[in-house]
């Protein structure tokens, strides 16, 4: 059951549960606006159409985007100001696979509401704001919408099945950490103030007993919003060149680290990360040793970490600059030494995020851009890839990667009939992603989703066609059709000069064709067309 809201506007000299933001100097006269919203009337959790068709109740400022699809959706403009939204084409989109807790984000492009894109029940929100709106600015890797939307170990509030069933009531909110208030939420409270960029900071607590408090329960909230300002807290910063203590930190807490090996899965005789113990270079952690929030590669000596984060990035940024530490670049840790772990005619090394290669100098490893390959993720060194396909070796320049699957050796590509050449993108993917087309240029759903402006659809083979390689034609009734289908089922009416199936024109006897539905006795355009004579016609109806 969703609940609605009735909104009070009143004000305040202290910080309140929530605080408006960018309000002019003169509004209030010194006093600060607060909105407090408290549930009203329950809302219907399903809503019934004009037709009698019953979908489920969306919360307030979004509606369906059409009557024909309950998975599209899109931001209501009812009420908004003149600029607060611009065209679909410069619009944004969210969207969310049932299975997948993250929620993608991206441009808006032609066909991306096609119902046919949507029968595994994925869902699709059309997020409508200024072009160039603040939030979505190009390299900006801390705006609101990568927090809410994406499960990169910074938001608390990932992974629950609250927040990812109901992703719709936060998707225009965009919840962030509030900068000018830590350990507060900010959020967009109407499509109105995200077009104006205001966020409203408000205690995480309050925000969830307001938006979701008809699903979690008072202890919920309250450990929920603890793991919130936590977040924002300042951390505790420790750096460590042990072995023993450098593995827990790894196997202790995923952080989407592919080093994590938990259950000691890799396939050395020792876990990889045990490299990086000294003797240059060492592991930067926050949090509790065997649940560290996050980690990074930092070289004591130097004061340098390396950028590449594991876990929630801002605190340990924070952590790492107020001990001294300064970010680095690539080329600032080449050189540097590690372990040297021999393991079967290679060594144990983890992977190397910085450099990517090593060399053996007979007493450590040294990261280099050049040597022995480190950029595997078995645990192992080797010169060559583990293919996908049949867990053999191969050297590296003799294999091809394939969408969502793997590194797979270009003999096996070839032969065993489960991978394919997409003709629009040029990369390779499994056969379970092909599309309807042509046996000789297939597409794949990657060229569907991401390229639709680069291939076509037809309607009377009901396949897609690359448009480098084929032509599309424009049919009388709106269809498109492929050109070498049109010239052996179609043919172009030399009346309307439109184009028609061969079974819906006739021939006349001066050798032109005309549609069916285009003969007109009465229009002396198409008898003069036709070659009739009009006095004869009519002597021949008088009789």
């Amino acid at each position: 059951m969703m609940y609605g809201v009735s909104i009070q506007h009143i004000y305040a000299d202290v910080i309140p549960d929530e605080i408006p933001t960018n309000i002019p100097v003169d509004a209030t006269k010194g006093l600060t606006a607060v909105t407090e919203v408290t549930a009203s009337a329950p809302i219907p959790s399903t809503v019934v159409t004009s037709e009698g068709r019953v979908r489920p109740a969306l919360p307030e400022g979004i509606r369906y985007y059409d009557d024909t699809n309950d998975h599209i959706t899109i931001t209501d403009d009812a009420g908004c100001p003149e600029g607060a939204f611009c065209d679909e084409s410069t619009s944004t989109y969210a969207y969310k696979y049932p299975t997948d807790s993250n929620v993608y984000r991206g441009p808006l492009y032609n066909g991306i509401t096609d119902p046919s894109l949507f029968t595994g029940g994925q869902r699709l929100h059309i997020l409508r704001h200024p072009t160039h709106a603040t939030y979505f600015r190009s390299g900006d890797d801390d705006h609101p919408m990568l927090f809410s939307s994406k499960d990169n170990g910074m938001n608390p509030w990932h992974g629950h099945s609250w927040y990812s069933t109901h992703w719709l009531r936060w998707i225009e909110h965009m919840p962030a950490p509030s900068k000018d208030h830590p350990g507060l939420l900010m959020y967009f409270q109407t499509p109105t103030k995200r077009a104006r960029n205001i966020r409203t900071p408000i205690k995480p607590g309050k925000y969830l007993k307001k938006y979701f408090g008809d699903i979690l329960g008072e202890e919920e909230i309250n450990d929920l919003a603890v793991k919130w300002s936590n977040m924002a807290s300042p951390a505790k910063l420790s750096v460590t060149q042990d072995a023993d203590e450098i593995e827990r930190v790894y196997k202790g807490k995923h952080n989407g680290s592919c080093m994590h090996f938990a259950h000691d899965s890799y396939d050395g005789n020792q876990h990889p990360a045990r490299a990086y113990a000294g003797p240059d270079l060492a592991t930067a952690y926050i949090g509790a040793l065997d649940c560290a929030d996050a980690r990074c590669l930092v070289w004591p000596e130097k004061k340098l970490y390396y950028p590449k984060f594991y876990g929630d990035y801002r605190r340990m940024e924070d952590a790492l600059q107020d001990a001294g530490y300064t970010r680095g670049r690539e080329e600032d840790f080449i050189g540097a030494r590690i372990q040297r772990l021999p393991y079967n005619k290679t060594f144990v090394v983890p992977y190397l995020d910085v450099g990517g290669c090593v060399e053996d100098n007979g007493e450590y490893l040294v990261i280099s851009y050049d040597g022995i390959n480190c950029r595997e993720t078995e645990g192992l060194a080797h010169t060559g890839r583990t293919c996908a396909y049949d867990g053999e070796r191969y050297p590296a320049d003799e294999m091809t990667y394939v969408q969502d699957y793997g590194w797979v050796a270009n003999e096996n590509l070839h032969s065993c009939g489960e991978f394919f050449e997409c003709s629009v993108v040029g990369d390779w993917f499994c056969e379970r992603d092909r599309w309807d087309s042509p046996e000789d240029y297939p597409v794949s759903s990657a060229a569907v989703v991401y390229h639709s402006r680069q291939i076509f659809y037809c309607d009377a083979t009901e396949m897609y066609y690359p448009l480098n390689i084929f032509n599309p034609v424009q049919m009388a009734n709106g269809e498109t059709w492929e050109q070498d289908y049109f010239n052996d089922h179609g043919v172009t009416c030399d009346f309307s000069r439109d184009n028609y199936p061969s079974s819906q024109v006739i021939y006349l006897d001066n050798g032109k064709v005309v549609a069916d539905d285009l003969i007109d006795l009465d229009n002396p355009e198409y008898l003069a067309f036709a070659g009739l004579d009009v006095s004869v016609i009519e002597e021949v109806e008088a009789a």
